[in-house]
C-alpha cells in the first residue's frame, strides 16, 4: 500500500512540475511543447466531466444547470459560425480558451478524488521550498551581479523577473507558491511567505502587489476572533489595494486615451450596444483574434492602434472583459457573472478552513487580474485551477473521514 500511495504521489509531483514549470518554460523553443500544456489539461477534463455523466448519469438538481449552458453554449457555438466573422477552427479553438479554466478546476479534481491523495505529498511541499530558496539566491544574485538582463527600472531599481518571459508572469507564478505553501507548509511559513512577499513587491506589478495587501490581510483576520476587528483589517487592506493600483487605471484608462486596454473596453461596450450578442467566438479580445486576424478591428476603425493591428496584434487578448462583452454581448457578460458567483459560493461552502481560504485567494486573484490582462483564459490560469480543483478534492475526501 505504501509503494502504491508512493507512485500516487509520484503522479501529482510530475503534473505540478508540468504546470509550474511549463509558464516559465514554453518560450524557450526547446521546451516549445510547453505551450500546449494548458490545451491538453482542459480537453482531458471535457472527457473526465463526460466520463463522469455516462458513468453516474446527470443528477437531476444538476440537470436544469447543465441543460441551460449547453444550450447557451451551442447557441453561441452556431450564432459564431452563422455570422462567418472566424471559421470553424477558430471558432472552436476560442471556445476551447475559453472554457480552459473551468475543465482544468475538473480535471485536478477527477485527478485527486481517483488517486484519492488526501493530502500533498510532502516530497512536493519540500520540493517548493526549494524552489523558492532557489529564486531568492537567484534574486540576490541578479541584484548584485546582474546575471539577469534588467529589461525595466521602476523607482530607480531594476523590476524583478529572472529568467520569466515577462513580469506579470513571474510576478503570478511567485503568487501561486505562496498560496500553495500557505496551505500545505507548515515549517519555516512565516520565513518562506516574507521571501516571497519580497519578490512579488520587486517585480514592481502594482495588481501583484495589491493583491499581497489582501493575502496578508486574510493571514492576519485568520488569528483573529474579534468579527469587528477583522472588518476593520480587510476595508483597509482593500482601501490599500485600490490606492496602490489606481495609479496604473489612470495611466491605461484615462492619462492614454488610445491605449489598447483603454480602447478595447471602449470598444466592447459599443459592440454590445449595437449587437446585444456581440460578434461570437474568436472575433474580438482572444488571442484567436489576432491568429487569424478579425474584420471586426477594421469594422471599428481600431486596426490602426499599436498592438492591435493585422502586423502587430501583441496587446489584443491584453484585456479579459472586453473580450466577453465584444464576443458574446451583455448577455455573455452576465452568464460568466452568474458562473463566477456560483464558484464563489461553491468555494465558501468549503469545509475546511485554509482549503477556503486557498481556493478563495486563487480566484481572487484571477479577478483583479482579469481588468487589465486575459486572466482567465492565459495559460498561468492553469496553476490556480490546480489550487481550486485540488481544493474541491482534498475538501471532499477530508470532510468524509
Amino acid at each position: 500500500m505504501k509503494i502504491k500511495n508512493k507512485y500516487l504521489d509520484f503522479v501529482l509531483i510530475i503534473i505540478f512540475n508540468l504546470i509550474f514549470f511549463s509558464i516559465a518554460l514554453q518560450d524557450f523553443s526547446f521546451f516549445s511543447f510547453f505551450k500546449f500544456i494548458d490545451e491538453i489539461i482542459a480537453l482531458i477534463g471535457v472527457l473526465f466531466i463526460l466520463l463522469e455523466i455516462i458513468k453516474n448519469g446527470i443528477q437531476i438538481k444538476r440537470f436544469k444547470y447543465i441543460l441551460v449552458l449547453s444550450i447557451i453554449v451551442l447557441f453561441y457555438l452556431i450564432y459564431s459560425y452563422v455570422l462567418e466573422i472566424q471559421g470553424l477552427f477558430s471558432i472552436i479553438i476560442d471556445f476551447i480558451t475559453l472554457i480552459k479554466f473551468f475543465s482544468s478546476i475538473y480535471f485536478f479534481y477527477y485527478i485527486i478524488k481517483k488517486l484519492q491523495i488526501k493530502y500533498m505529498p510532502n516530497l512536493l511541499v519540500s520540493e517548493v521550498r526549494i524552489i523558492v530558496y532557489i529564486y531568492f539566491l537567484l534574486t540576490i544574485a541578479f541584484y548584485l551581479f546582474n546575471i539577469f538582463p534588467a529589461y525595466e527600472i521602476r523607482y530607480g531599481i531594476k523590476c524583478l523577473r529572472l529568467f520569466y518571459p515577462n513580469y506579470t508572469v513571474f510576478a503570478n507564478s511567485l503568487i501561486f507558491l505562496l498560496i500553495f505553501l500557505y496551505k500545505y507548509n507548515n515549517k519555516s511559513i512565516i520565513i518562506l511567505l516574507t521571501i516571497l512577499s519580497f519578490m512579488i513587491v520587486f517585480t514592481f506589478r502594482s495588481k501583484s502587489i495589491a493583491f499581497l495587501v489582501i493575502f496578508w490581510a486574510f493571514i492576519v483576520i485568520e488569528k483573529l476572533k474579534s468579527k469587528s476587528v477583522q472588518f476593520i483589517i480587510l476595508s483597509c487592506a482593500l482601501i490599500l489595494a485600490i490606492y496602490l493600483s489606481i495609479d496604473k487605471i489612470i495611466f491605461y484608462f484615462i492619462e492614454i486615451d488610445d491605449s489598447a486596454r483603454n480602447v478595447l473596453y471602449k470598444t466592447s461596450i459599443q459592440i454590445a450596444n449595437s449587437n446585444i450578442f456581440g460578434y461570437g467566438f474568436g472575433s474580438f479580445g482572444s488571442a484567436q483574434s489576432g491568429i487569424s486576424y478579425s474584420i471586426v478591428y477594421t469594422i471599428y476603425g481600431i486596426d490602426n492602434i499599436y498592438g492591435l493591428s493585422i502586423n502587430n496584434s501583441s496587446f489584443i487578448s491584453d484585456t479579459f472583459w472586453p473580450m466577453i462583452i465584444g464576443q458574446f454581448g451583455y448577455p455573455g457578460l452576465i452568464i460568466y457573472i452568474l458562473i463566477l458567483i456560483s464558484l464563489i459560493k461553491k468555494i465558501l461552502s468549503a469545509y475546511n478552513k485554509k482549503i477556503k481560504i486557498m481556493m478563495f485567494m486563487s480566484l481572487i486573484l484571477l479577478i483583479i487580474n482579469s481588468f487589465a490582462e486575459s486572466s482567465f483564459v492565459h495559460p498561468m490560469s492553469i496553476m490556480f485551477a490546480f489550487l481550486i480543483g485540488v481544493g474541491f478534492a482534498e475538501d471532499k475526501m477530508q470532510t468524509r473521514i
